[in-house]
């Protein structure tokens, strides 16, 4: 299983950065404005994705705590 997850993160990469790096480009050498772009919307998502994969989970009441 974990070398299933680790090709699939390879995966993911690769496809993102295909599709970024024609992005970063489109306004020519002259300018790093979409460099900017592309890497503080890379910032935001993955903060996002920490946020909702690591939110604490509810936790049950113990038996004890119910006496």
């Amino acid at each position: 299983m974990h070398r299933e997850v680790g090709q699939y993160t390879g995966m993911v990469g690769t496809t993102r950065s295909a599709v970024v790096a024609p992005l970063v480009g489109v306004a020519g050498e002259g300018t790093a404005v979409p460099m900017g772009l592309a890497m503080i919307i890379s910032i935001a998502l993955a903060v996002l994705a920490f946020v909702s994969l690591t939110r604490p989970r509810p936790v049950a009441p113990s038996v004890a705590a119910r006496t």
